[in-house]
C-alpha cells in the first residue's frame, strides 16, 4: 500500500509518538521511510556576520548539527533496530516548503500526485 512514507519531525513530544506509528506502518508494509528535519534559516543571516566572526558562525552551525544528530538517534534512529530502508534527510528553508518539495521529489516518477492536509482542513 505504501511504497514510501516521509516523516517530518521538529523533534517535539508529539513527533516523537508519532514517529512509533510511522516506523510501524514502514514495516508492516515494507515502505521506505525517509525521516526529514527541516532548520528554519535565520531571519537576516547577514546580521550574523556582523556580530559574529566567521569562525563563531562554523562553530554555531557545527554545534547546531551535533544536536540535531543527538536528537535523532536519541529519539528515531535506536527505534528503527532491524529497520534498515531508510534516509535522514536534513533541509535549511521555510519547513512547510521544504516539505512540500520533499514530498514532491520523493513520489517524482511515481506516477503519483502529492496531496499536503494540514489537521485544520479536516
Amino acid at each position: 500500500m505504501f511504497k514510501k512514507i516521509l516523516f517530518c519531525t521538529d523533534f517535539s513530544e508529539n513527533s516523537h509518538w508519532a514517529f512509533t506509528y510511522t516506523l510501524n506502518l514502514a514495516k508492516t508494509y515494507k515502505s521506505k521511510l525517509f525521516i526529514l528535519h527541516v532548520t528554519p534559516e535565520p531571519y537576516h543571516p547577514e546580521q550574523l556576520s556582523i556580530y559574529l566572526p566567521q569562525e563563531k558562525l562554523e562553530e554555531l552551525r557545527t554545534s547546531q548539527k551535533k544536536e540535531l544528530d543527538k536528537e535523532l538517534n536519541t529519539h528515531y534512529l535506536r527505534k528503527l533496530k532491524e529497520f534498515k530502508n531508510y534516509k535522514v534527510l536534513f533541509k535549511e528553508g521555510e519547513p512547510f516548503v521544504e516539505i512540500i518539495q520533499m514530498a514532491k521529489d520523493i513520489l517524482k516518477n511515481t506516477g503519483h500526485e502529492v496531496s499536503v492536509h494540514s489537521p485544520s482542513e479536516r
